[in-house]
């Protein structure tokens, strides 16, 4: 039982470090990546009467491969 507890404690421990740096991989390159060009669209900013935000190409397609 002792050997199977301890088995079982090695496993939840190695998932969650593999867990945790999955989750901080994301935090960091993606997360950057999201807040520094996530916006709406140029219809979403005109009928919310807000200005579009600077640097923004809209020309840009971005599913194109």
């Amino acid at each position: 039982m002792k050997h199977t507890l301890k088995n079982m404690l090695s496993l939840v421990l190695l998932l969650g470090t593999i867990v945790f740096a999955l989750s901080s991989c994301y935090s960091g390159y993606e997360g950057r990546y999201y807040h520094q060009y996530h916006h709406h669209h140029r219809e979403w900013y005109q009928s919310h009467h807000q200005p579009e935000p600077a640097g923004v190409r809209w020309d840009v397609d971005v599913d194109r491969h």
